[in-house]
């Protein structure tokens, strides 16, 4: 050998040592790190019990026996505990006959002391050519205090699912990803009939093949433990609730979420009916309003029909009404009707015209004549009602009686034609509401009709009244006229010209009445201008020397009033044509009537004409025209008389053109 070669094999086996130090110390840091912690690898044969045939890591600290005991001891086998023993032996067996090369299982070990522990194995298996094992290389890893966790927890769990199960309320949780129902309680399992733990939420909860568009998980996630409150009703099982969704930690480790369903149906239904007897009652006022006001019977009625069964939410409102046949059998008429829209008709239905309670539906002859509203489904009615009901593909129905004045008149119905509907009973006493105003406005409308026809009749005869007292007083004036013919001119026959004027200016007043719109009250305005062309027409010379100017607002007088007040202005005309423009002269009268004070009424006559003479010697008509207007204006109308002198004369009264206190009519003159 050369020295060269020496050299060089002096200097490789110098490193190779210093690589064999380096290994053997990191050999040793990693089996004193290994032998502190809790862990503990072991090789062990295929024969009866596991024989351990190596070990490393902590074995005392894992096993509780020293390493040579766990070597040269009883089996690996004896040290599981015996109620996990035939668990490992069948995984174990159930692995090799897969073919698997590596498995995880726990089970539990038993110390020398009696003591339990928990312990995850990794176990990989070597096997020869034929592919038996031979061999199985283990790893220990000590997992009490982590099993007594999950265990306390699992205990936990039962407990609460315990308590789940005791509530009167639907709980279930669910996988937020793959939406898998991991629980539900007892409760839910009975409101959906089945089983569901295992199945997609919202196929088994929903009927849906792809998750809920008002899923809330993405909702809850953002909340950090917090709670969702929602309502939904559920058509699958027909009820609704109030859902409270969170995320908790199931006990894998994973956040799920938790949904609590509150049943608030009832509550829900109680609300809805509540909302629908408003409805009705707004659509009760709306009738109520439309029946007191309008004047179209049919049409009105035809808007009452349409606002309830726009509010009860039907297909048809209508109304029947009683009468008796010719043999004294009690039958109703269809008489109103509205239909929802795409509902057919039934009002121009010949079989329901005429139809006998007591061949057709006795039953509700006897429920309705005593006040009391028929309702129901129509399966449940008898069978001739039904076969009648049915033709009109109606589900379900409800009748309210109508009275009028305590007899029965007939009834209100409503009918649901697309469901079998249970009546509630806010809707039944609204819509007996309804009824009661329905038969008050029909009540009303007899009233009306016989207080029309009384009118009628005492129109005529006031209308004949007036038209006798009008040509009495025509006669009287004519009598008194012809009179007058027989006298030579004089004051005599001027004193029955004046008689006869005073007759004709009353016949004006019941000519007016009697061609008039009321029987008491008379149209001064009117009237005033007729006396004046009637007056005027008598002095014809006169009265193209004159010029007239009205002041005449709308009054209206009652009959007690407008005779004492045509009388007056009669008398204070006559004494304006006949004395105030001698020798041809000219001039202007005023005729009307002023308000000086509420309730008051001042009539006039003024002219511009000579006046009264010096010192009033002469009065208006002379002395007994003077006397007439101040007993008409004093005790006639209860008023004060005024005349005014100057240039020209004004005669006024003023007076209260209403009759006095308790109907006091005034006295005679």
């Amino acid at each position: 050998m050369s020295e060269q070669q020496t050299g060089g094999s002096a200097a490789e086996n110098a490193a190779l040592r210093e690589r064999v130090a380096l290994l053997e110390r990191l050999l040793d840091e990693e089996r004193r790190l290994f032998a502190g912690g809790t862990g503990v690898v072991f090789r062990c044969g295929p024969g009866p019990g596991w024989p351990v045939e190596a070990a490393m890591g902590n074995v005392r600290g894992v096993t509780g026996r020293g390493p040579g005991e766990f070597l040269d001891g009883a089996p690996f086998a004896e040290l599981i505990h015996p109620e996990d023993r035939a668990r490992v032996e069948r995984f174990l067996g159930e692995q090799e006959s897969r073919g698997r090369d590596g498995f995880v299982q726990e089970y539990r070990i038993l110390l020398p002391d009696g003591a339990v522990r928990w312990v995850e194995d990794h176990t990989v298996i070597e096997r020869d050519g034929a592919g038996r094992a031979v061999r199985y290389q283990c790893a220990l890893q000590d997992v009490t205090e982590r099993k007594r966790f999950e265990l306390a927890v699992l205990g936990s769990h039962r407990l609460m699912t315990t308590l789940f199960d005791g509530l009167d309320l639907s709980l279930y949780v669910a996988d937020m990803d793959t939406h898998e129902i991991l629980y539900t309680n007892e409760h839910m399992r009975r409101l959906f009939g089945k089983p569901l733990t295992g199945g997609i939420c919202y196929r088994e909860l929903q009927d849906r093949d792809s998750p809920c568009p008002f899923c809330t998980n993405d909702i809850i996630r953002t909340l950090k433990g917090g709670i969702y409150r929602w309502e939904y009703g559920n058509p699958l099982v027909g009820r609704h609730a109030l859902l409270m969704d969170r995320v908790i930690r199931w006990p894998d480790g994973r956040d799920v979420r938790l949904e609590i369903c509150l049943d608030i149906t009832e509550r829900r239904q109680a609300e809805s009916a509540l909302q629908a007897r408003d409805a009705v009652l707004q659509a009760v006022s709306l009738a109520a309003e439309t029946l007191l006001r309008g004047t179209d019977w049919g049409r009105d009625m035809d808007m009452v029909l349409a606002a309830l069964g726009r509010a009860v939410g039907v297909c048809r409102a209508y109304i029947f009404r009683n009468r008796l046949a010719p043999d004294d059998t009690l039958v109703m008429d269809h008489a109103f009707e509205w239909c929802a829209s795409g509902v057919r008709a039934q009002i121009g239905n010949p079989d329901l015209q005429g139809v006998r309670y007591a061949e057709v539906c006795p039953r509700w002859a006897r429920v309705l004549g005593q006040g009391i509203p028929l309702h129901g489904l129509v399966a449940d009615f008898p069978e001739k009602e039904r076969t009648v009901l049915e033709a009109q593909e109606i589900k379900a129905l409800l009748a309210v009686p109508i009275f009028v004045a305590g007899t029965w008149w007939g009834f209100i119905g409503f009918d649901d034609c697309k469901r079998a509907r249970i009546w509630s009973s806010a809707e039944v006493d609204a819509l007996a509401t309804a009824a009661g105003i329905i038969g008050g406005a029909i009540q009303r409308r007899h009233v009306e009709r016989a207080l029309r026809r009384s009118l009628d009749e005492q129109k005529a005869l006031f209308q004949e009244v007036h038209h006798r007292v009008k040509n009495n007083l025509q006669v009287v004036s004519s009598l008194l006229d012809m009179a007058a013919r027989r006298l030579a001119p004089g004051p005599a026959s001027e004193a029955l010209g004046d008689v006869r004027q005073r007759v004709r200016a009353m016949a004006l007043i019941h000519a007016g009445l009697y061609g008039g719109p009321r029987f008491d009250r008379v149209d001064f305005a009117a009237y005033a201008a007729d006396l004046y062309g009637h007056v005027s027409s008598l002095y014809p010379e006169a009265a193209r020397r004159l010029s007239a100017r009205f002041l005449m607002p709308p009054l209206e007088l009652p009959l007690v009033k407008a005779v004492p007040c045509a009388l007056i202005l009669n008398e204070a005309l006559t004494n304006v044509f006949r004395h105030a423009y001698p020798g041809g002269r000219s001039g202007e009268v005023r005729v009307g009537w002023t308000s000086p004070a509420p309730g008051r009424v001042r009539l006039f006559v003024v002219d511009d004409g000579v006046g009264l003479p010096e010192g009033g010697a002469q009065t208006p008509s002379g002395g007994m025209g003077f006397k007439l207007l101040r007993g008409l204006a004093g005790h006639q109308l209860d008023g004060r008389l005024e005349l005014r002198g100057g240039p020209g004369l004004e005669v006024a009264v003023e007076f209260c053109p209403e009759p006095g206190p308790e109907g006091l009519e005034p006295g005679p003159v």
